[in-house]
């Protein structure tokens, strides 16, 4: 997650990505951390997503796979944006 941006990224080796809603609150039990049960699935990578990275500032999300594609999310309304694809080259954060 980023600051600011009350989401949870989970990358998973089917090529999915989950990402959970979440908040402060008050709720006693759970140290104030409320995290919505049921995920939002982005589907676009055809193998393990290896990272994701997020810019509030740009208002999108970044995804690598071993499928050799960066998948541009938006952040915003959770949705795909495009993909670059390069399956010449590996591809991962540094």
């Amino acid at each position: 997650t980023a600051p600011d941006c009350p989401l949870i990224w989970v990358g998973l080796s089917s090529g999915n990505i989950l990402v959970f809603r979440f908040s402060f609150g008050s709720s006693s039990g759970n140290g104030g951390v409320q995290i919505e049960p049921e995920p939002i699935i982005l589907i676009g990578h055809g193998a393990k997503v290896n990272s994701i990275c997020l810019s509030h500032a740009f208002g999108v999300a970044v995804s690598t796979s071993d499928d050799h594609k960066v998948i541009i999310w938006d952040i915003n309304d959770l949705m795909y944006v495009r993909t670059i694809d390069d399956s010449q080259l590996p591809v991962s954060f540094g």
